[in-house]
């Protein structure tokens, strides 16, 4: 039987306020990732295919969210808001630390000089480092939140599929040879693992609609985040 959380754990009335702040940050996240690409030499005018732009806008889209969901429960803290964080949240917390963490590593590429070789080892370590911080800092995220936190069954198996998921990123990274390319016919492990950590995530998520269990607008954004961010493995999933 499902329980609403009382109004002094809901998230505060969605205001006005907050939507100037998320439209300013998802402002600032469209123009770091378009001077980031125009530094990389990025022709405009001539395009650079509408799955890259996807890409890329679907990165400033989730950072801008995320950073916006990260703000707001800084502010709430910080005003004594007796907010109990929801699964969303931690979600949305996980999205805007996880692309921050890409515009900082674009940004240190940009920053070496271009040595010319076709394998630049430098550049690659920059990356490896990221996806390892990135991962890493999600399994953390979800193992030390639900740890210390009351959950549904549930959520603790969706939330314990995206670390699950994370964690095999990062080994993926650091132990690529022990990951098989496929375990299901042409279907890459990769795509397997995202697009199932996805869904049970999203099952979790349409139990507590049908329950009628109210979670709060800062919960939904968040699964939506997560969605809008998981699009490009949905597609290869199919493509």
């Amino acid at each position: 039987m499902a329980s609403n959380l009382s109004e002094t754990n809901k998230p505060p009335r969605l205001a006005l306020a907050y939507l100037f702040l998320w439209l300013s940050l998802l402002s600032i996240s469209l123009g770091i990732w378009f001077t980031l690409l125009s530094a990389f030499g990025v022709n405009w005018e001539e395009g650079i295919g509408w799955r890259s732009i996807g890409f890329y806008a679907t990165n400033a889209i989730v950072l801008g969210t995320g950073l916006t969901g990260i703000v707001l429960l800084v502010l709430w803290k910080w005003q004594h808001v007796p907010y109990e964080w929801q699964p969303g949240a931690v979600i949305l917390v996980y999205l805007g630390i996880f692309e921050l963490i890409r515009v900082c590593a674009v940004t240190i590429d940009l920053a070496i000089p271009d040595s010319g070789l076709i394998y630049d080892e430098t550049k690659h370590n920059i990356y490896k480092i990221m996806a390892i911080s990135q991962n890493g800092f999600a399994v953390c995220l979800f193992v030390g939140w639900m740890v210390r936190n009351k959950l549904s069954i549930g959520w603790r198996f969706g939330l314990t599929a995206l670390a699950l998921q994370n964690l095999f990123d990062v080994c993926q990274v650091v132990f690529p040879r022990m990951i098989p390319a496929a375990i299901l016919g042409p279907i890459s492990t990769s795509v397997l693992i995202h697009n199932g950590s996805l869904f049970i995530v999203l099952v979790v998520a349409l139990g507590d609609l049908a329950q009628g269990c109210s979670r709060g607008w800062l919960h939904w954004i968040g699964v939506a985040g997560l969605l809008i961010f998981s699009w490009s493995w949905c597609y290869s999933l199919f493509f």
